[in-house]
């Protein structure tokens, strides 16, 4: 099933056409159509990719069919939650996402797929610090931390434990392929 997708993109340092053209064939080989680009040209990059009243000129004019917001530049935490806000129900990737969607649907063998999921696991450790804002920061002093601070270190040792689990499969699938070469 094909999705339909927006690419927004900043010309900084000159024409993009190029690399939107490339992200265009990336999201091809995922099921994603990519009908729609939105450029703006910026002297600086800016938070949220694009400034403030072109994102809501997008918003109002977005075809409801859009699933996916693709976005040419590598996002930060806070991009991708300035853009959440704007399109909330819209899947937010970058280029680096697509990329790893390509890998995850191509990996064949147990270690590449063990491989896909560690770098899933790491790409959602990086993504951690801008989604707890809704928590509060407040707490009673001393030991005590506010509630966000407290999930946002409960949720980064689970995500390392898991990591260090799928590290620990990686080496266990090498050193299995390694026994087999050496047969």
């Amino acid at each position: 099933m094909k999705h339909l997708g927006l690419i927004l993109a900043q010309e900084v340092d000159g024409d993009v056409s190029l690399h939107i053209q490339e992200l265009k064939s990336l999201c091809a080989t995922i099921d994603i159509e990519v009908p729609y680009v939105v450029t703006q040209k910026m002297r600086v990059r800016k938070p949220g990719v694009l400034g403030q009243g072109k994102l809501l000129e997008i918003q109002q004019a977005l075809d409801a069919r859009v699933s996916h917001i693709i976005v040419l530049q590598t996002l930060s935490s806070n991009d991708r939650q300035y853009l959440t806000t704007f399109f909330p129900d819209r899947i937010i990737m970058d280029k680096f996402e697509v990329v790893v969607h390509i890998f995850e649907k191509r990996a064949a063998s147990s270690l590449n797929m063990l491989q896909v999921k560690l770098l899933r696991l790491q790409m959602e450790y990086a993504n951690l610090a801008g989604s707890y804002e809704s928590y509060s920061k407040m707490g009673g002093g001393g030991k005590n931390r506010g509630q966000g601070e407290q999930q946002l270190q409960i949720d980064r040792r689970h995500l390392q434990r898991r990591m260090g689990e799928v590290r620990v499969k990686i080496e266990k699938e090498h050193q299995k392929n390694q026994q087999y070469r050496d047969w």
